[in-house]
C-alpha cells in the first residue's frame, strides 16, 4: 500500500469548469502529465519533478477547508498515480464527515468500476489534437454512461464544437460540455459567445473558465 502522492499544489477555491462550476472545493493538483498540451493552463504541473511527495496524513490535514467537504483531484494527469489515489480514497469514509471526491482526467488512463464508485463526480477531458483522438473519445463516450461521469472538451471555434457533436452519441449530449481555450481573461471573453452559440445549436452544454475570468490565470486559484 502506498502512502504518498506527488503533488504540485494544494489549495481551496471555486471550481472553475464543468458541471460544478462555482462550487467551493479543496484542490489536490498532482504533478506529471502524459499529454503536455501547448494550451495547458497549468504547465507548472506537467512534470513529475514539479511536485513533491506528500504523506496521506499531511494531505488530509492540509486540504480540508472546514467550509467544504468537496475535494478535486486534478493535475497534470492524476491517474498517472492511480494506485496511490486508490489507496488514499480507501482510507477515507464515503459518507458522514469524509471527503466528497471529484476527479479531473484526460481520459488516456482507464478507470475500473470499483474506483469510479468512490467518486462523486468524474470529468473526462479528451483532447481534439491527439493523433489517437477517436480512441480517446470513444472511451469517453462509453464512460459518461455512468451517472457520475461527464465529458469536457476544450475548443477554439464553432467548427470544433461541431466536431465534438459528431464524436458523441446524441443520447449522451446532455453529459458533454464544451469550453473555450484560453489562459487569460481576454481570451475567454473573446471566444465565449461563438462557442456558446455553437453549443446551443448542437445541443451541448457550455462551460466557461470561471477561475480565469475572476483571477486571470493566477496560481492557487
Amino acid at each position: 500500500m502506498q502512502s504518498t502522492l506527488n503533488i504540485a499544489e494544494i489549495f481551496s477555491s471555486l471550481q472553475g469548469e464543468g458541471p460544478h462550476t462555482g462550487l467551493l472545493c479543496n484542490f489536490l493538483r498532482l504533478a506529471g502529465c502524459n499529454c503536455r498540451c501547448d494550451f495547458c493552463d497549468t504547465k507548472y504541473a506537467q512534470l513529475k519533478s514539479q511536485g513533491q511527495p506528500y504523506e496521506f496524513d499531511k494531505i488530509l490535514d492540509r486540504m480540508l477547508n472546514p467550509d467544504t467537504r468537496h475535494v478535486v483531484i486534478t493535475g497534470g494527469e492524476p491517474l498517472l498515480q492511480i494506485s496511490a489515489i486508490r489507496d488514499l480514497l480507501f482510507l477515507c469514509p464515503l459518507k458522514n464527515n469524509g471527503p466528497i471526491w471529484h476527479l479531473e482526467t484526460n481520459g488516456t488512463i482507464e478507470l475500473d468500476d470499483e474506483l469510479i464508485n468512490r467518486f462523486y463526480c468524474i470529468v473526462i477531458s479528451p483532447k481534439l489534437y491527439l493523433k489517437d483522438r477517436d480512441k480517446h473519445f470513444k472511451y469517453a463516450a462509453s464512460m459518461i454512461r455512468h451517472n457520475n461521469i461527464y465529458a469536457k472538451i476544450v475548443v477554439t471555434s464553432k467548427e470544433e464544437v461541431a466536431t465534438v457533436r459528431k464524436l458523441f452519441p446524441k443520447n449522451l449530449l446532455h453529459k458533454v460540455y464544451v469550453m473555450p481555450m484560453g489562459m487569460a481573461c481576454d481570451d475567454i471573453i473573446r471566444s465565449s459567445r461563438e462557442i456558446a452559440e455553437a453549443a446551443i445549436h448542437w445541443g451541448l452544454n457550455f462551460s466557461t473558465r470561471l477561475h480565469t475570468l475572476v483571477w486571470n490565470g493566477a496560481k492557487l486559484r
